[in-house]
C-alpha cells in the first residue's frame, strides 16, 4: 500500500496523470473510484481482528507483567475484554503501563481515516498535451500523502505490536477465548474471596480495596514442590473445602500470626451481610434479568429503529424523487482539479459521505460483539441447560466475520448469525457511498453537476435498506438479560467465584487446550451422561450456601439447580 502511494503521487505529477478516463461505471472507474477503498476497509477488518486479540489478552497480559508490580486488582474491573466504543480512541492501555499496546490501538484508531481518504485519492483532470486536451485520472497529492502517513504510522504501530510481544510474555497458555478458559485459571485461585457477593451490583464494588494480583505458577508453603498455573496473591490467609453430606463446605483457617509463613491457597470468611443480602435477594427475577447493554434497552432499541427507518426513508425519497440523484445536483463547491489533483467538490462528495458510512459501519460494531458475547449466556438460560461446546468452550469475540455467521446459523443461533452478517455488510457502506459520486459537465444545462454511478448508487440503497431494517432484531430478548456487565474479568468472575465447577476435574490444570476441550466434551469419571450447564441459582462451595451464577444443571445427589425464567421456575 505504502509503495503504491508513492508510486501515484510521484507518476502522477511526471506524467500528467495516471490514465485516459472513459466515463461512468467502466472498469477504469472502478478501479480508482472502488478499489482503494475496498483494500482499505479490508486491511482494517484485519486490525479490529488484531485490536479484539489485544484487549481480550490486555488483563492477563498486565497481571503477569514484571512490569506492574502494585496494586493492580482495578484491572479485573477496569479494563474491557472486548472493545465497547470504535468512535473514540482507547486509552486504557496507558493508565496500566502498557504503553506500546496503547500506542497500537491509538494508531489502529487513527486508521479508520483511511477508508474515506483512499475514496478522495483519484480525481479526473483536463490535461492538455500539444494542443490536444484529455480527461485523465490523477491522484490527489495532498491526499496521498496524508494516506502515507497513516499507512507508515500503521506499519510503526504493528512492530511495536511484534516487539511487545516477542520480549514481554502475556502470561498465557493459550488465548483465553471462552468461559472455560477462563474458568481454568482460576481452578487453584486464592483470590476468590475478594469477590464475595459481587453477582448482585452493589455500590461497594467501587470501593474493593485494591491489591496485587498474579497470574504465573505458584507453589504453596504446604507443598512446596507442587507448582502449578492460576491467578494468585502472594501471602493470604486460607480457606479449605471439605465435602460434607454430598455439598463443598468452607473451612475457615486457623489464624495466622506475625512471623508465620501464610499460605498462597487462602481466602477470607465470608461477611454475614453479604450472606443475607444474597439470600434475599437471589432469586428474584428482578435481580436476574436487571441488566442489558444501554443500547439494547428497550427505549434505546425503539430510538435506533425510528432514527434508522427515518433516515432510510428520507436517503431513499431525496434519491429517487424526480430523478434527482440520476439527473445530477450543484456541487456548492468549486468543482475544478487544481495543480495538485485536488477538487474541493469532488473531495466533499467522496469524503464526507464515506465518513458516514463508516460511522454506521462502526456503530453496528458494539451490537455484534455484545451479542456474540451473550450468546454462551443466552443458551446458559435455558432450563434444561445446554452442552459445554454451546456454553463453555463457545468463542464467539474470537471468530472472523464470515466464521462467525456460519458456525451461528449451522447452531441455530440466527439472530447472532444475522447481526454478524450485517456487521460485514455494512462495511460495503463506506466503500460504496465514497465512490457513486463525481463531479460531471452536462452539455444541455451547460452546468457542472455531481452525478452519481446509478449502479454502485442503487446498491448502494439496498444496502442501506437491509442496515436499517436489521435495527428491528437487535432486541435481546430475555435470555440475554444478567444481572450486570459481562465486559470485564471481574464480571466474569462474579459468576463463577463459588461454583463447583472450579472444583471440576475437567479444569485440573490442563495441558492444553485441546486436553481442556477433550475433558469437557467427555463425560466425568464415574459418570455415563455428558453434563449440561445452566445459569441460575446453585449451591456454592462457602458451607453449601446459594449463588447466582453458572454451574452444572444437575449434580449427583444434589438434583438441579434453579434456572429463573422470570415465569416459572425450575
Amino acid at each position: 500500500m505504502i509503495a503504491a502511494l508513492i508510486f501515484c503521487n510521484i507518476w502522477s505529477r511526471q506524467h500528467n496523470g495516471l490514465w485516459q478516463y472513459d466515463g461512468v461505471g467502466t472498469g477504469r472507474y472502478f478501479l480508482f473510484q472502488f478499489l482503494p477503498q475496498i483494500l482499505a476497509i479490508t486491511m482494517f477488518l484485519w486490525l479490529l481482528i488484531i485490536q479484539r486479540a489485544i484487549q481480550r489478552i490486555l488483563p492477563f497480559s498486565v497481571l503477569s507483567s514484571d512490569h506492574n508490580t502494585g496494586q493492580n486488582s482495578k484491572v479485573f474491573h477496569d479494563v474491557a475484554l472486548f472493545p465497547t466504543n470504535f468512535l473514540i480512541p482507547n486509552v486504557v492501555c496507558f493508565r496500566y503501563g502498557e504503553p506500546a499496546l496503547g500506542f497500537c490501538l491509538f494508531s489502529f484508531w487513527l486508521s479508520l481515516f483511511t477508508v474515506p481518504l483512499q475514496s478522495a485519492l483519484f480525481q479526473t483532470r483536463y490535461y492538455t498535451n500539444g494542443g490536444e486536451g484529455a480527461w485523465r485520472w490523477t491522484a490527489v497529492r495532498p491526499v496521498g500523502w496524508t494516506l502515507l502517513a497513516l499507512y507508515v504510522l500503521l506499519v510503526v504501530a504493528l512492530a511495536v505490536l511484534i516487539l511487545r510481544f516477542r520480549f514481554r510474555r502475556t502470561g498465557l497458555k493459550w488465548d483465553p477465548v471462552s468461559l472455560a478458559d477462563i474458568l481454568v485459571l482460576f481452578h487453584r485461585s486464592n483470590i476468590l474471596s475478594d469477590f464475595d457477593g459481587s453477582e448482585i451490583p452493589s455500590a461497594r464494588d467501587s470501593q474493593r480495596a485494591s491489591k496485587t494480583y498474579r497470574l504465573g505458577y505458584w507453589k504453596t508453603s504446604k507443598r512446596p514442590k507442587e507448582i502449578f498455573y492460576a491467578m494468585g496473591e502472594d501471602h493470604g490467609l486460607v480457606r479449605q473445602y471439605s465435602l460434607e453430606g454430598g455439598k463443598m463446605k468452607a473451612k475457615l483457617a486457623a489464624q495466622t500470626f506475625a512471623g508465620q509463613s501464610m499460605d498462597l491457597e487462602s481466602q477470607v470468611a465470608v461477611k454475614t451481610a453479604t450472606l443475607e443480602s444474597l439470600q434475599t435477594n437471589i432469586h428474584s427475577p428482578n435481580l436476574r434479568f436487571r441488566w442489558v447493554p444501554w443500547f439494547l434497552k428497550d427505549t434505546s432499541v425503539v430510538a435506533w429503529i425510528v432514527i434508522a427507518i427515518v433516515l432510510m426513508l428520507a436517503f431513499v425519497i431525496v434519491s429517487f424523487v424526480n430523478r434527482a440523484v440520476e439527473r445530477g445536483f450543484l456541487p456548492l463547491r468549486p468543482a475544478l482539479t487544481t495543480s495538485q489533483g485536488f477538487s474541493p467538490a469532488n473531495f466533499l462528495y467522496s469524503f464526507v459521505p464515506s465518513l458516514i458510512g463508516m460511522i454506521l459501519f462502526l456503530l453496528w460494531q458494539p451490537i455484534d460483539l455484545y451479542f456474540r458475547a451473550l450468546q454462551p449466556f443466552a443458551n446458559l438460560s435455558n432450563t434444561r441447560g445446554t452442552t459445554a461446546e454451546q456454553s463453555l468452550l463457545l468463542d464467539n469475540n474470537a471468530s472472523l466475520p464470515v466464521e462467525i455467521s456460519i458456525r451461528s446459523a449451522l447452531a441455530g443461533h440466527y439472530k447472532l448469525a444475522w447481526i454478524s452478517f450485517i456487521s460485514l455488510l455494512s462495511a460495503t457502506l463506506p466503500v460504496l457511498a465514497g465512490g457513486v459520486f463525481t463531479a460531471q459537465f452536462f452539455p444541455s444545462s451547460q452546468e457542472v453537476r455531481m452525478a452519481a454511478s446509478m449502479p454502485a448508487y442503487e446498491a448502494l440503497v439496498v444496502f442501506t435498506v437491509i442496515y436499517a431494517l436489521s435495527f428491528l432484531i437487535i432486541w435481546p430478548g430475555r435470555k440475554r438479560h444478567l444481572p450486570h456487565d459481562i465486559r470485564t474479568l471481574g464480571q466474569l468472575v462474579s459468576f463463577f467465584y463459588q461454583s463447583p465447577l472450579l472444583g471440576d476435574a475437567a479444569f485440573k490444570e490442563p495441558r492444553s487446550k485441546i486436553d481442556l476441550v477433550t475433558r469437557l466434551l467427555g463425560a466425568p469419571v464415574g459418570e455415563k451422561a455428558r453434563p449440561r450447564y445452566a445459569f441460575g441459582v446453585f449451591f456454592g462451595r462457602d458451607g453449601g450456601r446459594e449463588h447466582l451464577g453458572i454451574d452444572r444443571l444437575e449434580r449427583p445427589g444434589l438434583g438441579e439447580m434453579l434456572v429463573t425464567t422470570g415465569t416459572m421456575r425450575r
